[in-house]
């Protein structure tokens, strides 16, 4: 419960600073940040986070996900790039982990 109180306070008192956008700037900049708890009918009770930041300038972009369970020693990393036409986005990228599984992930 104690771990549950402070990890909501840090997010409480840095949410303002979470959200930054200057309109002058060429390159627009997203990045979440998660915390999961999960609660499976069977096995142990887990958490789980991950940084998701993106990167747009124009017609391109790039992004990179990273999630971690801590307790499982567990790592995965997702780096991708899209190609922009106004709503439409054309995504390709590669994903990997620490259990040694490699994806290729594509998609609109």
């Amino acid at each position: 419960m104690r771990k549950i109180i402070i990890i909501g306070t840090l997010v409480c008192l840095l949410a303002g600073v979470s959200f930054a956008e200057d309109q002058k700037e060429k390159v627009s900049t997203t990045i979440v940040l998660k915390n999961d708890w999960s609660f499976p009918r069977e096995g142990k009770d887990y958490t789980s986070q991950a940084i998701c930041s993106y990167w747009q300038y124009k017609w391109f972009g790039g992004g990179v996900d990273l999630r971690a369970k801590l307790k499982n020693d567990f790592l995965e990393a997702a780096p991708y790039i899209t190609l922009n036409y106004k709503h439409w986005y054309l995504l390709t990228g590669f994903s990997t982990n620490s259990k040694d599984q490699n994806y290729v992930q594509t998609g609109l």
